[in-house]
């Protein structure tokens, strides 16, 4: 249709149509995604990751314009016992929807701290942004698998993060404050915990 000489109304039709595919096409990647995710919960691939070293790694396959934004603090010598591959799609879920709902411009704090939960050592992986308060009520939707709704994207992301905690005898939850903080916390027993 591209090649035919159209009138402007239908062109414009067209590029809407194309991106309508575009999008569709990217949730069905995510989806595809999500299953492959399942798939490796259940064949953990864990190695010593040195976090000093392995975060800012993670950090740098964003753009350059992005990175201006991140405010990393993380304590020197702390290693956990993760699937890498796993541990770096939780990680990039959590960055990619602070940089989509915070205030455009505005710092991505990530903090990586030694935390004890539960009286069991760990660290604990932070992502906090300025976006919008987020209620108890919207909370039910975020972690739900494909609630799709203006909350929660496309119902993927911060489930698997959840679960990719889970399946390290991990934990993940929200603290969010009336400042417009919301802070997504990844909290992974100490290295040598299989």
């Amino acid at each position: 249709m591209e090649l035919i000489n159209t009138q402007p109304i239908i062109e414009s039709r067209i590029e809407k149509i194309k991106i309508n595919v575009s999008q569709i096409d990217t949730l069905i990647h995510r989806f595809l995604s999500n299953d492959e995710v399942l798939d490796r919960l259940n064949h953990l691939h864990k190695t010593a990751l040195h976090l000093d070293m392995w975060l800012p790694e993670q950090l740098n396959f964003f753009d350059e314009e992005v990175q201006k934004r991140w405010n990393l603090d993380i304590q020197s010598n702390l290693i956990v016992f993760a699937d890498p591959s796993l541990l770096a799609i939780a990680l990039n879920n959590l960055l990619t929807n602070s940089l989509k709902y915070s205030l455009a411009g505005s710092t991505v704090e990530i903090t990586c701290q030694p935390s004890k939960r539960q009286n069991k050592k760990g660290i604990l992986l932070s992502v906090s942004d300025c976006g919008e308060f987020i209620d108890s009520e919207k909370r039910d939707f975020l972690f739900g698998r494909y609630q799709l709704n203006e909350y929660a994207g496309n119902g993927i992301g911060l489930w698997a993060c959840r679960e990719i905690a889970r399946a390290h005898d991990g934990d993940f939850w929200l603290e969010s404050k009336i400042t417009k903080v919301n802070q997504f916390n990844i909290w992974l027993p100490e290295k040598g915990k299989s």
